[in-house]
Parts: structure tokens; C-alpha cells; sequence
């Protein structure tokens, strides 16, 4: 038996409407390409097939590569080149198909004669989907990633903006504070050390580095003592309104009775009268 897989030329993909055109779910080229792949890679080891049947694929495949044979524009073939010419006459017998049908053709009779040859193929679309659901996971998670990474850098940003105004308040603060009280501690720094300006200098920072700290806790506590007396004073609110919605509650019940009362006092003295008049 004369394996012909060797003769089985693949054709390349191109990107026309012919590409659009599915079998089994997958382009009919790319299909064609695996299918004479398999034949190739599996012909005389996985599969064995007749010759008759090794012609009929391989002209397939020629029909698929160049169209309808043409006799006139072919080479001479040799005299004891048997073969060569059984190739050329089952070619012939394709006629007229185009190169989409012999593609499709190959395909179907390599199903029929080889029943791996559709799970060789169910195999590498699962691998394929395997590897694309992988490479989105991945895709998702280093997108995940860089999101995370960004927020975690506008978070870090925030928060050293916040620290450089609040170093810039605080610095702002302080020139204030020690600009009031500069001649007050220099004109006391110079008693503690007269005649040594520098010992002045140290001092006068000392004591305006104590002052700045005195000061801000005194303005701590003040905020402290303010936040509580707003929340005792929206209590004592909220007490005082509810103790007004009890008030109107009692005052709408005792309303309605009396008025209960009252028209039962009207009925009974209009039935009275009513009475006197019938007597």
C-alpha cells in the first residue's frame, strides 16, 4: 500500500469572506489545515487507508490548492510513472468543484475513513478555549491588579497631600505664633544669658517650641469641650421636643374627651327635650 500523505500540500489562510465560511464550529480553512496536519502526521502510524483512498485525499488537496486540474498546462509524466498518473486521474474526476468544496470534501472523507480524526479536533478547540479562558483570567486579574495598584497610589497620594497641609498649617501656625512672641522671649532670653546670643537663640526656640505645644493642646481641648457641649445641647433638644410630642399627645387625647363627653351630653339633653315635647 503507497502512502500519498506526503503529497498533500496545505493551503494558506487568507483574510476574505472565504475565511467567514464554519464547519464544526471552526473557519473551514483552519479546519483543512488540521485536517491535513492529521493526515500527515497520522497517515501509515494511527491510520491506515487504501490506496484508492490516499488518491482520493490527495486529489482533494490539489483541487484545494490549485483548482481544476489543467491537462494542457501540466508537465509530461513518465512513462512507468503509475502513480503519478492514478493522481492525476482522480483529480480529474473532481471536475469543476471550487477549492472551498474540495477543502470540504477532504474534510468529510477523512471523517468517514478515520473516526480519530473528529476527536483530534474536538481536543484542540477544548485546548484552544483551556488556553483563551486562561489568558482572560489572566487578563482579568492583572487588570485587578493595576486597578488595585492604582488606588493603592491615589490613597498614598491623598494621604501625603493631607500630611504636607497639615505640615503646612502647622508650620504657618507656628512662624505666627512665634513672631508674637519673639520679643517677649528674646527680652528674656537676654536676662537668662546676657551678652551669649547664641544661648539666646537656643532659649527663645525652646520656648517657642513650648509655647507652640501649649498652645495646641489648649486648642485641642477647646474643640473636645465644644463637640461636647454641642452634642449635650442637641440631647437636651431632642429630649425637650420629644417631651413637647408627649405634651400635644396627652392634650389631643383629653381633647377628644371631652368632645366625646360633650356629644354625649347634647344627645342625652336633646332626647330629654324630645320626650317633654311627646308628653
Amino acid at each position: 500500500m503507497i502512502s500519498s500523505a506526503s503529497n498533500v500540500e496545505l493551503v494558506d489562510g487568507s483574510d476574505t469572506e472565504d475565511s467567514k465560511i464554519l464547519k464544526w464550529n471552526l473557519p473551514l480553512k483552519e479546519l483543512f489545515r488540521m485536517a491535513c496536519s492529521f493526515y500527515k502526521e497520522k497517515s501509515g502510524k494511527a491510520i491506515h487507508l487504501s490506496y484508492e483512498d490516499n488518491l482520493k485525499l490527495v486529489a482533494f488537496t490539489q483541487q484545494a490548492a490549485h483548482g481544476p486540474l489543467d491537462l494542457a498546462n501540466s508537465p509530461p509524466l513518465g512513462m512507468f510513472d503509475v502513480i503519478g498518473k492514478d493522481r492525476r486521474i482522480a483529480w480529474q474526476h473532481l471536475g469543476t468543484i471550487t477549492k472551498l468544496q474540495a477543502m470540504e470534501g477532504f474534510i468529510d472523507l477523512l471523517d468517514r475513513l478515520c473516526p480519530l480524526f473528529k476527536p483530534y479536533v474536538e481536543a484542540i478547540k477544548k485546548d484552544r478555549e483551556e488556553k483563551l479562558r486562561q489568558a482572560q483570567l489572566e487578563e482579568a486579574r492583572r487588570r485587578e491588579q493595576m486597578e488595585s495598584e492604582k488606588e493603592q497610589m491615589a490613597e498614598q497620594k491623598r494621604i501625603e497631600d493631607e500630611k504636607n497641609r497639615e505640615e503646612l498649617q502647622r508650620r504657618q501656625l507656628q512662624d505666627a505664633l512665634n513672631q508674637q512672641t519673639y520679643h517677649q522671649f528674646k527680652e528674656y532670653a537676654e536676662k537668662q544669658f546676657p551678652g551669649n546670643p547664641e544661648q539666646q537663640a537656643i532659649l527663645i526656640r525652646q520656648l517657642q517650641t513650648e509655647h507652640y505645644h501649649q498652645y495646641m493642646q489648649q486648642l485641642q481641648a477647646q474643640v473636645a469641650s465644644n463637640y461636647s457641649h454641642q452634642m449635650r445641647t442637641a440631647s437636651d433638644a431632642q429630649e425637650e421636643l420629644n417631651g413637647t410630642d408627649q405634651q400635644q399627645q396627652v392634650g389631643q387625647q383629653t381633647d377628644l374627651v371631652v368632645s366625646a363627653k360633650e356629644s354625649s351630653q347634647l344627645e342625652y339633653k336633646e332626647q330629654c327635650e324630645s320626650d317633654d315635647e311627646s308628653g
